[in-house]
């Protein structure tokens, strides 16, 4: 179910089709679901999951809930949602988010637009994997740890991993959705 994931350097810079500066504003602190008090920031991920939304509350729910579902622990990853500036409900989102057992950041970019997103979740990764994905991509239960593993079969800076995406079960998929398995998105 990714869309991509690559290996960055903090000191790289991120080539999107947009390409002026992009500061990030977090919205909510480091969180878990259940945080120990006087506990220090959680431990380093081995990736972080940049999830670009707008709007789609409940599906994003449903995408947040099968990285509950991960066969990785949920300290091998974060999830940073990163809310377009352009939301309309930022309430919706907050409780799509709600309480999860993997580390989790709430953020809201200074610009709308999926680049802008995408940039505001990447500068504030703390992993040194990143992989970007959005709020109708349900995951499935390996992916964290099949991407990890991908990348530790190929640890170059310069890989990418790219994996099959299906439609969810239950969606009805329209004939636009058919000619898209078998034109550009998915080749």
């Amino acid at each position: 179910k990714c869309r991509s994931g690559f290996r960055v350097s903090k000191s790289a810079s991120l080539v999107v089709s947009d390409t002026s500066p992009t500061r990030a504003l977090t919205c909510d602190p480091w969180r878990m679901s259940k945080p120990e008090l006087g506990a220090g920031p959680p431990p380093r991920p081995e990736l972080s999951v940049v999830l670009s939304t707008l709007g789609n509350h409940e599906l994003l729910r449903r995408v947040l809930d099968g990285y509950e579902a991960q066969s990785s622990p949920p300290v091998a990853f974060e999830l940073l949602v990163v809310a377009d500036r352009a939301e309309p409900d930022m309430e919706a989102v907050r409780a799509a988010v709600g309480e999860r057992p993997y580390p989790v950041r709430l953020i809201v970019g200074e610009r709308p637009g999926l680049s802008a997103n995408r940039n505001a979740g990447w500068a504030q990764a703390r992993a040194e994997i990143v992989l970007f994905t959005d709020n109708d991509t349900i995951p499935e239960r390996e992916l964290v740890s099949e991407h990890l593993a991908s990348h530790r079969l190929h640890p170059a800076e310069e890989v990418a991993v790219i994996g099959l995406v299906r439609w969810a079960r239950g969606l009805h998929v329209t004939p636009f959705m058919r000619w898209l398995e078998h034109g550009i998105q998915f080749d």
